[in-house]
C-alpha cells in the first residue's frame, strides 16, 4: 500500500469516527454537551453542571469513588463517544488515579494525594476516547490484527493526534491478567512483537501492579544502559 492511499485510509476512518460523534452529540441534552464541551477544551469554558454534580456527589458523601459516578451519571458515553468494551478499563483507572503522580503543569512538581481531582478523572475519561478510537480486543490491537483502514488509522496517530491504543487500557489488561495483552506485551518489550516499543506500551507497564511486567521493563532498562540503540 502506498504512501498517499496509506494517508486516504486513515482519513476515511477517521472523518467516519468524527461523523459518528457529531451524530451522537446531536442526541445529547445541552447538559451532557456542555459536560462534553468541558473535558474537549480541558477546562478552558469552565465548570460544567455534571461538574459540579461529580464534586458535591463526593463532599456529600454519596460516591466513595470516581467509577460510582461514571455507573451514576455518565453511562451515556459509552452509546456513542467511548466503546462500550472500554467501560471496565475505565472504571479501573479513574478509580487508581489518585495512586499515580499527578501534574498540573511542566512548572509545578508532580505529586500523589489521598483524594481524587476531578479535572484528572476527566482527562482519563477523555483519553479513553480521544486513544482508543479502535473499537477492538486490546491484545487485537497491539497485534495489528486490524482491517486496512483502522491499521492505517493506527499507523499514523501519535500524542497529537487521535489513536488507537492508551497506557490506562493496557494497564487495566495487565491488572486483570489477560494473558493475550500479557503476550502481546512481552513480545513487544523482547523486540519479538508486531509493534516496535511505544511509550504508551511502558507507561502501561508503570501504571499496572503486574509485578512480572514490571520486572521485564526492569530488564529492559537495565539492558539499556549498554546499549545506545536500545537506550535511544
Amino acid at each position: 500500500m502506498g504512501a498517499a492511499n496509506t494517508e486516504e485510509q486513515a482519513k476515511v476512518f477517521e472523518n467516519r469516527k468524527n461523523q459518528e460523534v457529531i451524530t451522537f452529540k446531536k442526541s445529547l441534552s445541552k447538559e451532557r454537551i456542555e459536560f462534553i464541551n468541558e473535558m474537549e477544551s480541558n477546562g478552558r469554558n469552565g465548570y460544567s453542571v455534571l461538574h459540579k454534580a461529580f464534586m458535591a456527589g463526593f463532599k456529600a458523601g454519596k460516591y466513595a469513588k470516581p467509577s460510582d459516578f461514571v455507573e451514576d451519571k455518565l453511562i451515556w458515553l459509552f452509546d456513542g463517544y467511548i466503546a462500550k468494551r472500554y467501560k471496565d478499563a475505565l472504571c479501573y483507572a479513574v478509580d487508581r488515579s489518585k495512586d499515580w503522580a499527578y501534574s498540573t503543569s511542566y512548572y509545578r512538581r508532580s505529586f500523589r494525594s489521598s483524594k481524587y481531582y476531578v479535572d484528572r478523572v476527566l482527562a482519563i475519561i477523555y483519553e479513553f476516547h480521544r486513544r482508543l478510537q479502535i473499537d477492538k480486543d486490546v491484545a487485537d490491537i497491539l497485534t495489528l490484527k486490524l482491517d486496512e483502514e483502522e491499521r492505517a488509522f493506527f499507523d499514523r496517530s501519535n500524542d497529537w493526534r487521535p489513536g488507537g491504543m492508551s497506557e490506562y487500557a493496557i494497564a487495566y489488561e495487565l491488572d486483570v491478567n489477560n494473558e493475550k495483552v500479557i503476550k502481546a506485551v512481552e513480545d513487544i518489550v523482547n523486540g519479538d512483537g508486531e509493534l516496535p516499543l511505544q511509550r504508551y506500551i511502558i507507561r502501561g507497564i508503570v501504571r499496572s501492579n503486574n509485578a512480572r511486567m514490571h520486572e521485564l521493563l526492569g530488564k529492559l532498562l537495565v539492558a539499556a544502559r549498554l546499549q545506545e540503540g536500545l537506550r535511544q
